[in-house]
């Protein structure tokens, strides 16, 4: 009895520490979705879809503790803010090309001051000082340009005290010195496998993980001269940097999910495949994203039946994809903020027309946050049209497999899969 009271009295001051709000203005977005996404194990997760006010506002209690990058995603890019485990107040503009976002309170407040001296920092050593080279000294611009590095050379930035920011502002340096071409390839990756097998849980949860795994492979192909070379390059350093992480922890499986989605995306079957076995052959528990992309890839081949697709309401009367009776059935999944889909639908509509002669009917999937934003591109069409509003947190889209738009799959009557393709003119023989 007495370890079950210890028990206790140790969750409540956590429980009470765990609980924060998310208060948040995004100035001319009323009205409008947002999806809160955490970091878990380095993958993106939804946990909820909320709606501003009139005024842009809007307040989110997270339920649990959670220190690292809250993504906010919108019906056009994302937003991220640091949450610490205290109330995030935030403001931020659509009408500002940066999208700065302004924290009025808090820790993360810090990060602000620091930052914004940071980039002047950066813009004095890679621009003010390379343009003094253009101008003599007698010139009024030069004169200019020394009068402004002076009164950048005189800020002094504080370094935030929390950890994790000091983490992040690391890092984010880091990446920085990536893009700006300051270390050869093999260099980038040396620092990568060192970085990826043994920096904190930080790395995960301000949602470094999944950038690094891209400049890791990047950087792994260059110099390639061929595609075959690429993907054989890409398979010997990311088996070396598994070796390294250790696949089967927690870490070498965010890896794993990483890689696998990106292979997916840009056609390296063979890799993808490859990987998605490794996992399948590992005996230790799967985080759940890294078991569902495999299920995904591994029961998304011709002649498997595909997941049912359940509506939330009525489509032309029906209520799911099985309820759709037709000869063959082609799966679409886009959405109204790529331009590829866009550009595509005129030929699905084209194709449509014999299709749907033939026996044929279509199931548009719109990966999108708000029913006006594609309903009004497939206003003209007859085939159905659906989304679940998730974007690519639908849960539709990750039991499908789905990694890139347009990505389309061709079912029969049984919903078995007969072929999927990535553009209608990879099906004008059916």
């Amino acid at each position: 009895m007495k370890n079950y009271l210890l028990i206790l009295l140790l969750c409540i001051p956590f429980l009470g520490f765990s609980a924060y709000k998310i208060n948040g203005k995004i100035e001319s977005y009323d009205n409008r979705p947002v999806i809160i996404k955490i970091y878990d194990n380095g993958v993106s997760r939804a946990v909820q879809r909320v709606m501003t006010d009139s005024d842009g506002k809007f307040t989110y209690q997270m339920p649990t503790a959670y220190v690292g990058i809250i993504d906010l995603e919108l019906t056009q890019g994302t937003l991220q803010v640091i949450a610490l485990n205290e109330d995030v107040n935030f403001q931020v503009s659509l009408q500002d090309p940066l999208r700065k976002v302004n924290y009025s309170s808090g820790k993360a407040s810090q990060l602000d001051t620091f930052l914004n001296i940071k980039e002047l920092q950066d813009l004095r050593d890679f621009t003010l000082k390379e343009l003094l080279h253009y101008y003599t000294p007698d010139q009024s611009f030069h004169k200019a340009l020394n009068t402004e590095i002076e009164r950048i050379n005189a800020l002094s930035g504080v370094m935030p005290e929390h950890p994790a920011l000091q983490y992040y502002i690391r890092t984010k340096e880091k990446l920085k010195n990536y893009e700006r071409g300051l270390l050869s390839p093999q260099a980038v990756m040396t620092d990568l496998e060192l970085t990826l097998s043994q920096d904190p849980d930080y790395l995960e949860q301000f949602g470094f993980l999944p950038e690094m795994v891209s400049i890791y492979l990047s950087n792994a192909s260059a110099g390639s001269n061929s595609r075959d070379e690429m993907e054989r390059k890409m398979e010997r350093s990311l088996d070396q940097l598994l070796d390294k992480v250790v696949a089967e922890t927690r870490r070498g499986q965010a890896l794993l999910s990483n890689s696998i989605s990106l292979f997916e995306g840009a056609r390296f079957t063979r890799l993808s495949r490859k990987y998605t076995q490794q996992v399948a052959d590992m005996t230790c528990a799967l985080n759940d994203d890294l078991q569902q992309l495999v299920n995904a890839t591994k029961n998304m081949n011709p002649g498997d039946q595909v997941p049912n697709i359940e509506f939330n309401h009525a489509v032309k009367g029906k209520k799911s994809l099985y309820d759709i009776k037709a000869d063959k059935k082609l799966i679409i999944f886009w959405g109204s903020w790529c331009p590829h889909c866009v550009n595509e639908l005129p030929y699905i509509k084209e194709f449509y027309k014999n299709f749907k002669a033939g026996g044929g009917e279509i199931l548009a999937f719109a990966l999108d946050m708000e029913a006006q934003d594609y309903l009004t591109h497939v206003a003209d069409t007859e085939w159905y049209n659906y989304s679940d509003l998730m974007k690519w947190d639908s849960p539709v889209a990750k039991k499908y497999g789905v990694v890139a738009t347009p990505s389309m799959v061709l079912v029969d009557k049984n919903n078995k899969i007969i072929k999927k393709g990535g553009r209608i003119s990879d099906f004008l023989n059916f």
